[in-house]
């Protein structure tokens, strides 16, 4: 079994796997298992109203540039810069803002 996983997972490396209840997120050369992404108070408070959730989503579920900073998961498009943080299985947004041109 732990074969065939690492075999899945060498295929999928330069690509996001998603099921109906994981997500594979490569990011310098390692996985994260993520269950689940939630919103932080702070963001519903300060940054929801800037960056729907949706683009949100979509930015962490499709970019492939990502930074591991501590604990932290920095990602940024040409648009969006989004910090998240891990906790279990749960990716937690704590900041989405709008990169300025």
């Amino acid at each position: 079994m732990q074969e065939y996983l690492d075999t899945t997972i060498q295929q999928i490396s330069k690509y996001l796997y998603i099921s109906e209840y994981i997500a594979f997120i490569d990011y310098q050369g390692t996985y994260m298992l993520i269950k689940e992404i939630r919103k932080t108070e702070h963001y519903k408070e300060f940054h929801e109203n800037q960056v729907p959730w949706d683009e949100v989503v979509r930015a962490i579920l499709s970019t492939k540039h990502r930074r591991k900073k501590g604990d932290r998961l920095q990602i940024e498009t040409n648009s969006l810069y989004i910090l998240c943080k891990r906790q279990g299985t749960i990716l937690w947004v704590i900041n989405a803002k709008r990169n300025k041109k």
